[in-house]
C-alpha cells in the first residue's frame, strides 16, 4: 500500500528498492534517534563531535545483524547477541565508554524496528518471523517498569516480576521490585543483570498466552509509553 511506503520514508527514511543493508542501516540510525538524547554516559560529548563515530556502529550492524535471524535455538542466538554487544563496546574503546546496556538497546531497538519495516515492506530478506522469538526485548524505561513493578494492576500487560536490578553498595545490584529511586538506569547495565533479566522474563512469557517477548513489549508499551510510575512502593 501506497501508505505503508509512506509511513517507512517518513519514519526511517526507506525506500522499497533499498537492500538489506542498506534498511539495516536507517534501521539502526532510527534506533539511536529514539534513545540518544536521553542517556549520558563518559565520553559522550566526545562520541558526538564526529558523526563518524555514530556510523562505526550503523555499518557495523548492516553488515552482523543478519547473523541473529540464522539462529537455530536461543543458545545460538544468545551467544551470537553477546558477541555483536561486545564488538560495539570495543568498537569505541579510547573514544568513550559505552556499556552492554547502551549496546544491547542499539541491537534490540534496531530488531524491533526491523519487524515493523518488515511488515510492512515484505522484503523476504530475512525470516524474521522465525528468529523473533528468539529475539531479546529492548531494556527501556517504560517496559521494565511494566515487567517489575509491584501492584500497578490496572495495567493489563504488567508482570509484577522481582528482576529489576536495584542499586547494592555489597554487590553493585540486586534484583527486586520497580523502584524509581534505586533502579540502575540502561545505560549503566553490565551483562550479569541483563542476561538475568531476559532469562526471567522470557521464563514467564513463555508460560503465558504472549506469542513470545517482543510480542509482550509492543503490547506493553503501547500501554504504558510517555507513563512514569514514580511514586515508590516497598521492596518485597
Amino acid at each position: 500500500m501506497n501508505e505503508n511506503l509512506f509511513l517507512l520514508y517518513n519514519h526511517y527514511g526507506i525506500k522499497e528498492t533499498f537492500t538489506d543493508s542498506q534498511i539495516i542501516f536507517h534501521a539502526v540510525n532510527r534506533s539511536y534517534r529514539d534513545f540518544w538524547r536521553q542517556i549520558h554516559f563518559h565520553g559522550k560529548n566526545v562520541f558526538n563531535q564526529d558523526s563518524k563515530n555514530e556510523y562505526k556502529s550503523e555499518f557495523f550492524l548492516s553488515e552482523n545483524l543478519p547473523r541473529l535471524f540464522e539462529s537455530e535455538t536461543q543458545q545460538d542466538f544468545d551467544k551470537t547477541h553477546y558477541a555483536l554487544c561486545n564488538t560495539l563496546i570495543h568498537m569505541y574503546d579510547g573514544i568513550c565508554k559505552w556499556s552492554y546496556g547502551i549496546a544491547q538497546r542499539l541491537i534490540n531497538q534496531t530488531l524491533v524496528h526491523l519487524i515493523v519495516i518488515e511488515s510492512n515492506l515484505q522484503t523476504g530478506y530475512w525470516d524474521i518471523n522465525s528468529a523473533r522469538r528468539f529475539f531479546h526485548v529492548p531494556v527501556e524505561t517504560y517496559t521494565l517498569q511494566m515487567a517489575t513493578a509491584y501492584g500497578r494492576d490496572t495495567y493489563k500487560h504488567v508482570l509484577h516480576l522481582k528482576c529489576a536490578p536495584l542499586e547494592d553498595v555489597t554487590n553493585r545490584y540486586h534484583m527486586g521490585y520497580y523502584n524509581i529511586e534505586k533502579v540502575l538506569p540502561f545505560e549503566e547495565w553490565e551483562f550479569p543483570e541483563y542476561i538475568e533479566y531476559q532469562t526471567i522474563l522470557r521464563k514467564t512469557i513463555t508460560e503465558s498466552s504472549y506469542a513470545d517477548p517482543v510480542d509482550w513489549w509492543f503490547q506493553a508499551f503501547s500501554e504504558v509509553a510517555g507513563i512514569r510510575f514514580t511514586h515508590i512502593r516497598k521492596n518485597r
